[in-house]
């Protein structure tokens, strides 16, 4: 059965055999003008999708108009939705510091709360970052 994504082009990746269904399911949400995060380079913006090259561009904070291979993008960057602070820190700087100074409860309620994950080795406790 042959799904369809973002783009024609994108299909032809696929049946070429150049990314697995799996990567193109990752990149449909990796529209160009949209927030994402890489472990090693922090938040970005989707530039611009270069298919011809098999890339994608993305902006990073150190890192400005990095190319990457559409493969790899889809296996190493996390989606950010527009709604997430981090985004909307971006998007509506104005407004987030509106919001803060007005309502600061539903402002802080919209960070991701972070716990603590005991382990039983030695190594230092993990962070981890709940829905």
């Amino acid at each position: 059965m042959t799904r369809y994504y973002m783009s024609d082009e994108l299909n032809q990746y696929i049946e070429a055999g150049k990314i697995t269904e799996a990567a193109a399911t990752a990149l449909s949400n990796l529209t160009p003008g949209a927030f994402c995060t890489h472990r090693s380079w922090g938040f970005g913006r989707i530039a611009a999708w270069e298919l011809i090259t098999g890339q994608i561009t993305i902006y990073f904070g150190t890192k400005k108009g990095h190319p990457m291979q559409l493969q790899y993008a889809a296996e190493t960057l996390t989606f950010i939705p527009a709604e997430h602070i981090l985004a909307r820190a971006v998007s509506d700087a104005g407004g987030v510091r509106a919001q803060a100074s007005s309502d600061r409860q539903t402002a802080i309620s919209r960070f991701p709360r972070r716990r603590v994950i005991r382990s039983s080795s030695r190594r230092p406790p993990r962070i981890r970052t709940s829905a």
